[in-house]
């Protein structure tokens, strides 16, 4: 629970992992401290309480000059949570910049844009996300898209075999970047709690069988489909001048 006496055996393994993704071509959104649903014990938001500023300040900086050579990174603040104590999550995000300049964002509670709660006064945050839920992508992707200054993301929204399934989640994928995102995550049940022991799952497949879920299979497409175009000016058609009609509402839209 010290952020200022971090264990070198964790972090090689960080390294590992970072230097394996790249191998693959794979950008990591890497949370440095993910507070967790509600600040409670899934997260680290009472040991960041516990650590203050200057601890986390102090973690920032050693984060920031161990990965700023890094290049398929982008930090990703808070977890889950719209945090109580934002000077907390500013102390780790300045102090990470303060070497590493590398995209930074935010993943608050759902249905928390990350500009929506910290406004546009802050210069670590240069990536804006949506966390939507399973029928609101179309709608949260569009308010951001409207006067943005910065790219944002679909963070997070269904599970594919949780809340949703593998039709659901190419919806989501689809909506999200016709919608003006830049990207999306997916996600799916057993990938996500990762075989841990007591998680409500709904879906006991082991995580390595899910990694060739249906959703994953199809949402590998939505990138062959999009890149073949220029992709960074489309406009959404929110006024509904280009179809006039029959556009459907939530998973149909």
């Amino acid at each position: 629970g010290d952020f200022t006496t971090p264990n070198e055996r964790y972090f090689a393994h960080v390294d590992f992992v970072l230097a394996s993704a790249a191998d693959k071509g794979l950008l990591v959104f890497l949370a440095p401290a993910y507070a967790g649903y509600g600040g409670g014990s899934q997260g680290w938001y009472q040991e960041m309480r516990a650590n203050g500023e200057a601890g986390l300040r102090w973690y920032g900086e050693y984060l920031g000059k161990r990965y700023r050579d890094d290049p398929n990174l982008v930090w990703v603040q808070g977890g889950d949570y719209d945090v109580a104590d934002k000077n907390l999550v500013r102390a780790l995000a300045n102090g990470i910049r303060r070497y590493d300049d590398k995209p930074q964002t935010y993943h608050g509670a759902r249905g928390t844009a990350a500009l929506e709660f910290w406004g546009r006064g802050e210069p670590w945050l240069t990536v804006n996300s949506v966390y939507s839920g399973a029928a609101g992508v179309v709608a949260d992707a569009l308010r951001e898209f409207e006067g943005a200054t910065v790219p944002f993301v679909l963070l997070e929204a269904g599970y594919e075999g949780h809340t949703t399934d593998a039709h659901g989640a190419r919806v989501q994928a689809y909506q999200a970047v016709l919608s003006g995102a830049t990207g999306h995550v997916f996600g799916n049940d057993p990938v996500w709690h990762f075989g841990a022991p007591a998680w409500p799952t709904r879906n006991p497949a082991p995580w390595y069988e899910a990694l060739d879920s249906p959703g994953a299979r199809s949402v590998s497409r939505v990138a062959e489909v999009i890149a073949q175009r220029r992709w960074w000016a489309l406009r959404p058609d929110a006024d509904g001048s280009f179809l006039t009609g029959g556009r459907g509402v939530g998973v149909d839209r």
